[in-house]
């Protein structure tokens, strides 16, 4: 079974399947050639992808490509970590493991903390979630 059939059958009518078919052609089928991909959580609108070869050197291209592809990843998800710490923080909660090992030497300072968020997550074969609004 292709690893990409359910997300094509989920996707199959209306509105998506034009983006869909795109998408699969030119960066689906793409980055799993290049970092072998696992596919997860297909759902209409959403679905999450693992890298799971990405070397240190590939990282931060990588992650300005995902980006590119779909800023929600960063604009309302990784770049809203310095928040959650923050609440963590506040309230003398420990941060789960995976969002501490996330957030590690991130300057959240710096404007770009998020995209460097993805790129650990990218390294580490963390599972990325996708959507567009």
């Amino acid at each position: 079974m292709d690893k990409f059939e359910k997300l094509t059958a989920i996707h199959s009518d209306g509105d998506w399947k034009e983006w869909l078919n795109d998408l699969f052609e030119d960066k689906l089928l793409e980055w799993d050639k290049k970092y072998g991909l696992e596919v997860s959580e297909e759902e209409i609108g959403r679905f999450a992808l693992a890298f799971k070869n990405v070397t240190q050197e590939q990282g931060a291209d990588l992650a300005d490509e995902v980006y590119e592809f779909c800023p929600d990843i960063v604009d309302q998800g990784v770049g809203c970590l310095d928040e959650m710490v923050e609440m963590y923080e506040e309230s003398g909660q420990e941060l789960p493991e995976n969002i501490r090992v996330l957030t590690e030497g991130i300057d959240f300072e710096d404007d770009d903390f998020g995209i460097r968020i993805l790129e650990k997550a990218l390294i580490l074969g963390e599972k990325i979630n996708f959507w567009w609004d």
